[in-house]
């Protein structure tokens, strides 16, 4: 059952709500708190955990990259303490330095703080790039296995439709002006027949 807070009607989930909704157990909920990749917002007064919707948000987001990007729980730990880090520091700097003018020590403040959301961002950026690389060497091979795949078949079947072509012309009895042609077919046949056993060995 959804529960409301007393500050507003944010909306509170316990731990069984939050399973059915990321498609997780409960234990894996508990261990992903283990390793600091999510954290209930608040407990009842029985010490159950409560999650809002942010937190839910954040499990997914880890749901995400385990899955779409194939990030280890390790490299995942790096990216939501990159993230964390980053929402605080975007907090402190709207807080301190947007929409203000400023000159001189607070000028030079405001320009280092640009420079630390930069240095924490930078990260994440870094390793999405890296698996979306991987996933693009992974995506060119199986095209490039495809394309073989397509190319042999194109081939083989053209071949085929050749050899059905003279074993209808075998059914009859070529006169002599014919047999050349008959001969040929012959060898074509061997020739596939070649060619498909090759095609087995790659």
């Amino acid at each position: 059952m959804i529960r409301l807070n007393a500050n507003g009607g944010n909306a509170l989930y316990k731990i069984d709500e939050v399973a059915q909704k990321t498609k997780l157990t409960k234990r894996a909920l508990r261990y992903y708190e283990e390793l600091g990749l999510v954290s209930p917002s608040g407990r009842t007064e029985g010490g159950y955990r409560m999650y809002t919707d942010a937190d839910v948000e954040q499990i997914l987001h880890i749901i995400d990259m385990r899955d779409l990007l194939g990030a280890s729980l390790a490299e995942i730990k790096v990216m939501v303490e990159l993230g964390r880090l980053y929402e605080e520091q975007r907090e402190f700097y709207n807080k301190h330095y947007k929409n203000r003018d400023l000159d001189g020590p607070e000028l030079l403040e405001r320009i280092e703080m640009l420079q630390k959301l930069e240095d924490t961002l930078t990260p994440q950026r870094d390793f999405l790039r890296s698996k979306i690389a991987r996933m693009q060497e992974l995506l060119a091979d199986f095209d490039n296995k495809l394309e073989r795949i397509v190319s042999k078949r194109t081939e083989l079947t053209e071949e085929f439709k050749g050899v059905n072509n003279c074993q209808a012309k075998g059914r009859f009895r070529a006169p002599d002006r014919e047999r050349k042609g008959v001969h040929d077919c012959q060898g074509l046949l061997i020739r596939c027949h070649y060619r498909h056993r090759k095609w087995h060995q790659l």
